[in-house]
């Protein structure tokens, strides 16, 4: 696993569990289901950015062509 990777996982694990302890002090109940279906959704929000964003910024056919045509 690269560094950036592990740390980033670290952090959001920590800031997970610091949001958490306000509910445990109140009493609340935490539903590990509610955590994952948050965290799902948040994944599935990010990666419909990238998809759209990748396909926004490739090239089309016509710009690929023209380009391999200007390297040859």
């Amino acid at each position: 696993m690269r560094r950036g990777v592990r740390a980033s996982t670290i952090v959001s694990i920590a800031l997970l569990l610091v949001f958490l302890q306000p509910a445990y002090a109140n009493g609340e109940h935490i539903h590990v289901g509610g955590i994952f279906l948050v965290l799902l959704g948040g994944v599935v929000f990010l990666g419909s950015f990238v998809v759209v964003f990748y396909f926004l910024l490739r090239p089309t056919p016509d710009e690929a062509h023209e380009e391999q045509e200007r390297n040859e």
